[in-house]
């Protein structure tokens, strides 16, 4: 059976098949059609199907950047909002904070809602705090404000009652009147999308839901045009990357695109936890650096952190979603000196059109990938089994050119730039390390995209990180990550506002939940014996405003003491004394679409006419200069032998830089290359 990833990126869409009975794989990188992601994801699969039957496809995947750019540069369809009368501006108001990233700048201002204020209306409406009607719904003038709707050409609508999430009768009214006059236009329930209390990030959340099912809608349209004539002998439908790690079906997609927000980088995430499990590391940092930007994820105990306090663009997106620190450090970052006369990288990206100077598009700016080339890490005649040609030339006068404003040569301008980024992307792994309580020393770096394995040593040197792993197709290596993901759902429902919270209260919400979840995953095709089902609940010390979550335990005690160990391992200490108090029910539910586990025995494709060995050309290493370093095609590589540093390691779609003083070895089963001070061996590394 073959199994199919696209993960399409800012710069790159990725395909990657495996075949699960040889354990072989097939990748290709295309340029991402901006403007139509679906012409890309076509081109990715006409290249990876050409010499194979649609019909020994099994599973076909797909992470999406339709949701995050939507959102970021937010464009998009006409949407309103209905609020209960008197909340029309709640969602502007927030709760009277700045994001961190803004705090101290004064100048900057808070990026405006999705929704307009001309756009946004109030319904006479009241339910209270425990879901008691205080005043019905008007449903005379909901239909005047539907046909208004009509008349102004809305496409989208969010609707965000007061209290609704403990009793969405008005709201499903609402919809329903909506649904009877706009028959074509997508609704959003707050009641639906997200049944919480905190009416400021459920409003938040559900206005992006409905800003984004239009666009989502039609996208998923075009993709399933595009490729229905080769899906038809196959007889299978796309699956969505989700931003919780897990997949989803198309209609869930076409219902929910709020949590397709971090597709592609959770796609890579979820590669590295299964390469883990593999690898018997169950503490792993993913870094995934592409063209535009640096995604890192913490994996402990074999379990990725999720959070359900996001946000996208400064605005608060509350669903699950993996607990990533982004950063703009791509390989097309784009070096520029500040108003001091700084050197700074990024976040602005060539992308892939123009793309670095390098690529000889017209770029003049100098990139990442340009110093890379300068100094010798990437190959001077091309990429991608020379698809793309380079110009080591134009490389070194873009570096030359900022280098002049800085005093150096395009050497030493190469050179600060690759300093520069590095310690970026390091930062950016303390964070979700150091700055959260773990130690980096005890965990391995999982290094990929296209630009990943040249960075990767010198992040792990600089926080102590023994062990760092480049997984096999390296470069499409997110791709790898949609082949190995399970379905994966999640429940929630506020608990406060009808009665005392009792075990019987928790049991009785959880228990809808937990029904709700199985007959969600039986109708996407799981069987009964491949459905897990995890309790848990929100929980917080009575007066605070955030919660973490915890595994319920069928008792309210033995619950609240599972939320202070959690408690303490996150923040240090505990409220002795302070009354734990449980908010929201929660149902985490798991359809595992891969029990035959994917064959740990890939192989991996060298670099285009690479048949001879290994080579040598000059690299520059930082604080050390240049030196004779042997390339080595990756192919070629076998378990038992050692690649000593300083070398190269060239393969179809990555290359990877041991520095002098390391050793690369290549794991037997997963096929990855390990590198380290010492040689690797599978027992007793971290």
């Amino acid at each position: 059976m073959l199994k199919i990833g696209i993960d399409v990126g800012g710069t790159f869409t990725d395909g990657l098949m495996v075949d699960e009975s040889t354990g072989h794989i097939v990748t290709c990188k295309v340029p991402s059609t901006r403007d139509d992601p679906s012409i890309g994801v076509t081109r990715a699969l006409e290249a990876l199907m050409a010499q194979r039957d649609w019909a020994e496809v099994g599973f076909l995947a797909h992470a999406t950047t339709v949701a995050t750019n939507a959102v970021i540069e937010a464009r998009g369809p006409k949407t309103a909002l209905l609020t209960t009368r008197g909340f029309r501006d709640a969602i502007e108001i927030g709760r009277l904070s700045r994001p961190a990233a803004l705090l101290y700048d004064y100048r900057s201002p808070m990026p405006p809602p999705l929704i307009p204020r001309r756009l946004r209306f109030e319904v006479t409406e009241r339910l209270d705090a425990s879901g008691e009607v205080l005043t019905a719904i008007d449903e005379d003038e909901l239909r005047a404000l539907a046909y208004q709707f009509k008349g102004a050409g809305v496409e989208a609508i969010a609707v965000c009652f007061l209290h609704s999430y403990a009793n969405s009768a008005h709201e499903r009214r609402a919809g329903e009147i909506l649904t009877e006059i706009l028959d074509d236009v997508a609704i959003s329930l707050s009641s639906d999308v997200l049944p919480e209390a905190g009416e400021f990030e459920r409003a938040s959340t559900t206005a992006a839901n409905a800003f984004l099912q239009p666009l989502m809608s039609r996208y998923l349209v075009a993709l399933g045009e595009r490729t229905a004539q080769a899906r038809a002998h196959s007889g299978m439908q796309w699956h969505v990357m989700q931003s919780n790690g897990g997949m989803a079906r198309i209609d869930h997609t076409r219902r929910y695109p709020v949590h397709t927000l971090i597709s592609g980088p959770a796609a890579g995430v979820a590669g590295g936890a299964h390469l883990g499990r593999l690898l018997g590391l169950d503490r792993i940092i993913t870094a995934d650096m592409g063209g535009t930007s640096l995604d890192v994820a913490l994996i402990s105990d074999g379990v990725v952190e999720v959070t359900t306090a996001g946000e996208i663009a400064f605005r608060p997106v509350k669903v699950p979603m993996l607990d990533l620190e982004t950063v703009g450090a791509g390989g097309g970052s784009i070096a520029w000196i500040d108003a001091s006369g700084g050197l700074r990288i990024g976040p602005d990206s060539a992308g892939s059109t123009p793309g670095p100077a390098c690529y000889g598009h017209g770029g003049q700016d100098a990139t990442v990938s340009d110093a890379d080339i300068v100094l010798g890490y990437l190959p001077p005649d091309g990429l991608l089994g020379d698809e793309i040609q380079l110009r080591r030339d134009l490389a070194e006068a873009a570096c030359g050119r900022i280098g002049a404003q800085l005093g150096m040569d395009a050497v030493q301008a190469a050179d600060a730039i690759v300093a520069i980024v590095n310690h970026t992307m390091s930062d950016a792994i303390a964070t979700v390390s150091i700055r959260r309580g773990h130690e980096p020393q005890d965990f391995a770096l999982c290094a990929f995209g296209g630009a990943g394995g040249m960075h990767a040593v010198a992040m792990a040197e600089s926080l102590g990180i023994p062990w760092v792993v480049i997984p096999p197709t390296a470069g499409c290596f997110s791709a790898l990550g949609l082949t190995v993901a399970d379905l994966t759902h999640t429940y929630v429902q506020t608990l406060a506002g009808s009665g005392p919270v009792t075990d019987g209260s928790v049991r009785g919400a959880l228990d809808v939940l937990s029904a709700r979840a199985e007959d969600d995953l039986r109708s996407g095709g799981v069987a009964a014996t491949d459905c897990e089902i995890r309790e848990e609940v929100d929980a917080r010390y009575v007066g605070q405003l955030e919660t973490l979550t915890v595994p319920y335990t069928d008792s309210l005690e033995k619950t609240a003491h599972n939320f202070e160990a959690e408690y303490m391992r996150k923040y240090g200490y505990m409220r002795t004394g302070h009354a734990v108090e449980l908010v929201n029910a929660r149902v985490h539910a798991i359809g595992r679409m891969h029990r035959e586990a994917v064959r740990a025995d890939w192989t991996v494709a060298g670099r285009a006419g690479d048949d001879t060995g290994h080579r040598q050309r000059r690299v520059f290493f930082h604080d050390l200069g240049w030196m004779d370093t042997v390339i080595v095609d990756r192919s070629t590589l076998s378990s038992s032998t050692v690649v000593t540093g300083p070398a190269i390691v060239e393969q179809s779609d990555a290359t990877t830089v041991v520095p002098p003083g390391y050793v690369a070895v290549t794991d037997e089963t997963t096929k990855s290359l390990i590198i380290g001070r010492h040689a690797w061996k599978r027992s007793g590394n971290v």
